[in-house]
């Protein structure tokens, strides 16, 4: 199948997109990305000092991925981090 072709599959369930490996934004295509937005939570995997972030993981596929600095991003975390990217360079004016 190739990766822009849209599936046949009825798509009901998030459950159902992660067991087939479904773009969370549209439902109809492969998902061949992650998201990458950092959600603020961190586990203490491996002992003291060794903290893990945990990241966002929404499948997307090519077409639904939002690229900045070779990460990618779902469409809820772009506009948040455009956001505080305008907020930023309006801070940095004053």
């Amino acid at each position: 199948m190739n990766e822009d072709e849209e599936l046949d599959i009825p798509i009901k369930s998030r459950t159902k997109q992660l067991e087939l490996g479904i773009c969370m934004e549209c439902g109809k295509r492969k998902a061949k990305y992650l998201c990458d937005y950092i959600t603020g939570k961190s586990f203490d995997l491996y002992g003291k000092g060794k903290i893990e972030t945990s990241t966002c993981d929404k499948y997307l596929c090519e077409k639904c991925t939002n690229k900045l600095n070779k990460r990618d991003y779902c469409e809820k975390h772009i506009k948040l981090l455009k956001e505080a990217l305008k907020e930023d360079k309006q801070w940095m004016k004053v």
